[in-house]
């Protein structure tokens, strides 16, 4: 019995230093604190963009260039008196040879 008065008084005790705790009041200034960072985020996410379609041109832009030289320099050539080393020699000298001497 004297634990059930002493609980009771414990619970007494507590919801009473409940009902004398004041309100916690919100500062008046948090609505426009948090307006601003909104938008500080949203201005720093717009920089970032900026940069990356930046990047992004000018990754498609050298890509081009490259394909355009690769196409250009690697292509044989359309002249047909091109002639390799030997044949060269040969014709500076004029030498006439068959298949079966060489």
């Amino acid at each position: 019995m004297k634990n059930n008065e002493a609980i009771e008084r414990m619970v007494e005790q507590t919801m009473s230093s409940l009902d004398s705790m004041a309100k916690v009041e919100a500062n008046r200034f948090l609505y426009g604190k948090i307006q601003h960072r909104i938008a500080d985020a949203k201005k720093q996410a717009g920089t970032y963009s900026k940069w990356m379609y930046g990047l992004a041109l000018t990754l498609v832009v050298f890509l081009i260039v490259n394909g355009y030289s690769y196409n250009s320099f690697m292509k044989p050539s359309s002249q047909s008196n091109d002639s390799t080393g030997i044949e060269a020699v040969a014709t500076d000298y004029n030498i006439r040879s068959t298949g079966d001497n060489i």
